[in-house]
């Protein structure tokens, strides 16, 4: 064998070690983002879980405060109505984030799609009427202009007293 068939054996040699490296990198980055959508997935439901579910679940007091303040805020006394249009705040930082780790490509569509729809269905109630004018002039304008557009283009969506009529505290007595 020539000097110059083995140089040429060397270039192709490095041409397919080349090949397969590029594929591995491939492979790794492609591990590598679904690992990253499965705990942004995964981090999105515990902290909606632990912010939101867990205390109603926990605090008769805080879930009657929620269901009160969903679906008639003037029930509310002016303390419980802090806590409830925090509580609309919570939600709407919430899909902020959520909306932020969709634009990154890294939430999927009908994951962000599923949040919009949960957002603004308690944007829609009696209670989210009343904190969302509060709550619009404290986030940034991209989440605020994302739900507000939302809202308009689908004036006739759900509420969450519709999606989950056990939350409607109207036929609740007084007592």
């Amino acid at each position: 064998m020539t000097i110059q068939e083995l140089g040429s054996l060397g270039e192709l040699v490095g041409a397919i070690a080349t090949v397969a490296t590029l594929v591995y990198l491939a492979t790794q980055i492609n591990h590598n983002t679904k690992v990253t959508r499965t705990t942004a997935l995964q981090s999105m439901l515990e902290g909606g879980r632990d912010r939101t579910i867990q205390p109603l679940v926990n605090n008769a007091e805080v879930a009657g405060i929620f269901a009160r303040g969903m679906s008639s805020p003037d029930s509310l006394s002016p303390p419980e109505r802090v806590r409830f249009t925090w509580f609309v705040a919570e939600t709407v930082l919430q899909m902020h984030n959520v909306m932020q780790l969709h634009d990154e490509g890294i939430l999927a569509e009908v994951d962000y799609e599923a949040w919009l729809v949960y957002t603004a269905a308690i944007l829609r109630t009696p209670g989210g009427v009343y904190a969302w004018p509060q709550v619009a002039g404290i986030v940034t304008p991209n989440i605020r202009d994302v739900l507000a557009e939302h809202l308009a283009r689908h004036p006739e969506g759900p509420t969450l007293l519709d999606i989950m009529p056990v939350m409607d505290a109207r036929g609740w007595n007084a007592s």
